[in-house]
């Protein structure tokens, strides 16, 4: 029997997963500065629910790229 090669599987896998982080940080920055110049709207025409807002989703999309940026580092630490 001859064993089954899988490397090029590996491979086609893992340049999925550079490619979804990749577009996932990507998307989440673009997020991070639309919600500061939400924000900065906000304060410019002194609306209190924008400036709620803004900075709301400005720490979460942060702490989103955080956490998926720890995600990827404990998974490349298994390797």
């Amino acid at each position: 029997m001859q064993a089954i090669d899988f490397s090029n599987t590996f491979n086609y896998i893992n340049q999925c997963m550079k490619v979804t982080f990749n577009f996932s940080l990507n998307l989440l920055t673009i997020i991070l500065v639309i919600s500061l110049v939400l924000w900065l709207i906000g304060i410019k025409i002194k609306s209190e629910k924008a400036i709620k807002i803004g900075i709301r989703m400005s720490v979460s999309t942060l702490l989103l790229n955080v956490l998926l940026i720890v995600i990827v580092l404990i998974i490349a630490s298994f390797k």
